[in-house]
């Protein structure tokens, strides 16, 4: 028996997982830094309302994990964030 856990794939770049959100429980992350992007710095508690996948003639696209609030996400944050998530891989 492996005493390795498989986690899910990084939210942000999708790279295989080293572990997962403690405060959602579901966004798995490579590194300390993307783990450190997918929680609220203002709430602890509230992770982003996305993840990145790849969709077959599409591209890379943001899909939301949970209801998002009016005025939750700022535009120039969903940029910033879009952009560092979609330029972190190629597929």
């Amino acid at each position: 028996m492996s005493s390795e856990r498989d986690f899910p794939e990084c939210f942000l770049c999708r790279k295989p997982g080293v572990g997962i959100c403690e405060s959602c429980g579901e966004a798995g992350y490579c590194c300390q830094a993307h783990l450190a992007v997918h929680r609220s710095p203002k709430d602890p508690g509230r992770c982003l309302a996305f993840r990145i996948e790849h969709r077959e003639g599409k591209g890379n696209v943001m899909v939301a994990t949970r209801d998002i609030e009016p005025g939750e996400v700022r535009k120039r944050n969903f940029i910033e964030l879009l952009i560092l998530g979609l330029n972190m891989f190629q597929v």
